[in-house]
């Protein structure tokens, strides 16, 4: 993946600074970010653009540039323990060196160009890089001589899947996708090559439902082919109305194997009535409120339901309401109970979509409300932090205040140069005035005066 780059540090830094530099936006790397993800690109990115801000301004210094926690916390939206982690892996990887200098020490970062440079150079596709990010946990395996595929989780087997363009459907078992894997890779072994083909199962367990021929006590097996077998019942127990196939051999086999033991009146196994699940007290509670019994049918219905709304039980509870609204409108009907199971039975995905909508919708306008909320506590925090620097500024010695506002307003009819006069802002207020050229004030503090934002921080934090 690395690539050597015949070029000297200026060249270099030269050639990394154009690939990261934009004035009005960061610019973060696509390589980057499939080989590292996100996070840490979008970091690197912030380095990358006070390293070309200093650059351009020729105050990066032989360990590099000063840059603070809180820049990073307040520019970059990190959180503390984030701007740890990420110094420790960008350090790990070679992308920078970070050392405190002086008292009170401040941190520089020395950007090693030739080795950012080296990774994003890689002709590697976006794609392969992010599937080996994903797939790699971080290791330097080789993804296209996996062996070991009973070491990855069900999603992972399915992107490895995607990758090698091997067809899968939701149905398939992780031992599914192994198979299919193993086989695309040449690694499938005879024996399971046997037991694929046979679905996973052995001779002679083969299950067949069985039905009632006729009033003889008699059952027949329901078969892929035009045989049919017939099996006598033997009674057991006339108290439950339970029964036993008779087996052919001197022994009779468990309720597990082929001779299961049948209840006659609901035609289930004798031994799944004690291993059977308990059903979700959640989803049992909302038939209870409607009045309704959670039958087994219903329980099976639901389970459908529930799988379409993506195992939300809030939007389950709401469909189920639905339904029973409606019939409970309805004068002529007698049995509400019996005609729910019926509505439920089919799945109404039109009203599956009309909840799904309006949960959006919800969900817009609260992120839109939070926008606003946080757009407004943004400007606030802002002009007050605006309003205490320039109440400390103001503090300052008479010559150094001269000295930073003639710098500023120097930049400012740079920047601005349709701008002929500020007289009339120096006349209002000269707290205003400062105000107006408050972009530039701040960029010539932080250049030439660096320690009056620190005394300044620690001032609106003692007030606050």
């Amino acid at each position: 993946m690395l690539m050597n780059l015949n070029l000297t540090e200026e060249q270099c830094d030269e050639l990394l600074c154009n690939t990261f530099s934009q004035t009005s936006f960061y610019m973060v790397n696509a390589k980057l970010v499939s080989i590292y993800g996100f996070p840490l690109a979008g970091f690197m990115a912030l380095l990358m653009n006070k390293f070309n801000f200093f650059r351009d301004q020729g105050d990066l210094t032989p360990e590099g540039f000063y840059l603070t926690d809180d820049y990073l916390h307040t520019k970059g939206g990190f959180e503390y323990s984030e701007i740890k982690k990420y110094k420790k892996r960008g350090q790990e990887l070679g992308f920078f060196t970070v050392k405190k200098i002086g008292t009170p020490s401040k941190t520089y970062y020395k950007i090693n160009s030739a080795k950012i440079l080296s990774i994003i150079s890689t002709d590697i596709p976006l794609i392969e890089l992010g599937y080996k990010r994903v797939l790699s946990g971080g290791s330097d395996i080789d993804i296209d001589n996996i062996r070991n595929f009973e070491d990855f989780n069900y999603k992972e087997l399915q992107l490895l899947c995607k990758r090698n363009k091997i067809s899968y459907s939701g149905n398939d078992k992780k031992i599914h996708l192994i198979m299919k894997l193993k086989k695309e890779f040449g690694i499938l072994e005879t024996d399971e090559k046997t037991q694929w083909t046979e679905n996973l199962s052995t001779s002679g367990q083969e299950k067949h439902p069985l039905e009632k021929m006729n009033s003889s006590s008699q059952w027949i097996e329901k078969t892929s082919t035009s045989e049919q077998k017939i099996y006598p019942l033997e009674e057991i127990d006339s108290s439950d109305t339970q029964w036993i196939e008779k087996a052919s051999t001197s022994g009779q086999e468990s309720c597990h194997n082929i001779n299961i033991i049948y209840k006659y009146n609901n035609m289930t196994c004798h031994g799944d009535e004690k291993n059977k699940k308990e059903k979700d007290s959640e989803i049992e509670k909302i038939f209870h409120e409607l009045g309704i019994n959670y039958t087994d049918t219903n329980e099976i219905y639901t389970s459908k339901i529930l799988e379409v709304l993506d195992g939300n039980k809030e939007f389950l509870k709401i469909y189920l309401k639905r339904v029973y609204k409606e019939i409970s409108r309805l004068s002529t009907v007698k049995n509400i109970a019996a005609l729910f199971s019926a509505k439920i039975k089919e799945i109404n995905y039109s009203l599956i979509e009309n909840i799904k909508n309006k949960n959006k919708l919800k969900e817009k306008e609260i992120q839109e409300t939070r926008k606003k909320e946080e757009k407004v506590r943004e400007i606030i925090e802002e002009h007050v932090i605006k309003k205490e620097i320039i109440e400390y500024f103001l503090t300052l010695d008479k010559e150094i205040q001269k000295d930073i506002v003639e710098e500023s307003e120097r930049n400012y009819f740079k920047m601005h140069p349709e701008v002929k006069d500020l007289e009339i802002f120096k006349k209002a207020s000269y707290s205003l005035y400062l105000q107006v050229i408050y972009k530039e004030l701040i960029c010539v503090i932080e250049k030439n005066y660096p320690e009056l934002l620190v005394e300044s921080k620690k001032r609106y934090e003692i007030l606050s």
